[in-house]
């Protein structure tokens, strides 16, 4: 098994049971228990895990700050379909912006068969997704690359980001909830975000359905009324719903 897979599949297994012991997960992953060990290891010094005396325990995803290449694989079909009802929502001739997340990934690699599409984002993988696409110029913001969330923040990103417009802002959060919003772990996701949406025509949100109504992050990044639309893979909770017809936001799945 390739070992971010591995490690991928063992994320899984804790989110599930919140608790694991070596001898447990290495029946679990067909690997050795030394092999678990230093995924744990390297698994804890990310933040993703806390270990202790013969096995670990999942971190809240409210509390994580997930490298791109764990979130770039958790829930990935889910996304994938998200991307594909995003497309929706993108024409030939428009401008995009699009923040970091894993589900915008999915979108850039769903963005085939349109002509003169412009995209300015933050995120590394994404640009190198859309430079491989024909009739998309993706555009890159300027600003302090961290290399663990692969993507550019800072000051200078979001006065980049002030000097262009868009039609639509495609993003994602760490949490979604009637009454609080949209929220992240970062702070300088709420602010890249934030950023983007002053200079946006509308604001479509592409959320799993993981993050609906459990996690309330730190940051909260804006109300719910500020978006045009919410695309997820699963049908909303009848509250949001509700709280969304209210509102006037769209909402697909």
């Amino acid at each position: 098994m390739i070992p971010n897979d591995r490690k991928k599949e063992i994320l899984e297994l804790l989110e599930k049971h919140q608790y694991m012991t070596v001898p447990d997960l290495a029946k679990r992953v067909h690997v050795s228990e030394p092999t678990i060990r230093r995924d744990f290891v390297q698994l804890e010094m990310d933040g993703l895990i806390k270990r202790s005396r013969g096995g670990a325990s999942f971190i809240s995803k409210a509390s994580m700050d997930w490298p791109f290449v764990y979130r770039n694989k958790l829930h990935r079909e889910e996304k994938r379909y998200i991307a594909q009802l995003a497309t929706a929502y993108v024409s030939s001739d428009d401008t995009i912006f699009m923040d970091s997340s894993s589900t915008c990934y999915c979108l850039a690699e769903a963005l085939d068969g349109f002509a003169n599409l412009r995209v300015l984002t933050h995120s590394v993988p994404i640009l190198q997704i859309l430079s491989e696409k024909n009739g998309v110029t993706p555009d890159c913001v300027c600003g302090t690359y961290r290399r663990k969330r692969s993507a550019i923040y800072g000051y200078e990103a979001c006065e980049h980001i002030a000097k262009h417009h868009a039609k639509t802002f495609f993003l994602s959060c760490t949490g979604l909830h009637s009454q609080y919003g949209l929220s992240d772990r970062s702070e300088e996701d709420m602010a890249i975000k934030q950023a983007f949406y002053k200079s946006c025509d509308q604001a479509v949100l592409l959320i799993d359905s993981s993050k609906i109504q459990n996690d309330i992050c730190y940051y909260k990044v804006m109300d719910i009324q500020n978006l045009t639309a919410i695309i997820s893979d699963k049908p909303l909770p009848e509250e949001l719903m509700e709280y969304c017809r209210d509102l006037g936001v769209e909402v697909s799945f």
